[in-house]
């Protein structure tokens, strides 16, 4: 996901780093083996969350620093 201005800039949104990608698909395919119910699954798809809040809470803030950059600089 991008973003551009009227001044033609291509503003890219950040998302998981190369390592934390790894480490996800990682821990997806540990999931999928994972036994239903199981304690193991469990700590698994808690580690998946918390690696997708990281990236939702990175793309949250960088919308925000953004927009208020963007607002305070075409005024």
């Amino acid at each position: 996901m991008a973003a551009a201005t009227s001044a033609g800039d291509l503003l890219r949104v950040p998302g998981l780093t190369p390592g934390e990608a790894r480490r996800l698909g990682l821990l997806r395919r540990r999931l999928s083996r994972a036994a239903p119910g199981g304690g193991r699954r469990a700590r698994l798809r808690a580690a998946i969350a918390r690696l997708m809040a990281r990236q939702v809470d990175r793309r949250r803030n960088w919308v925000e620093q953004t927009s208020t950059t963007l607002a305070r600089s075409f005024v």
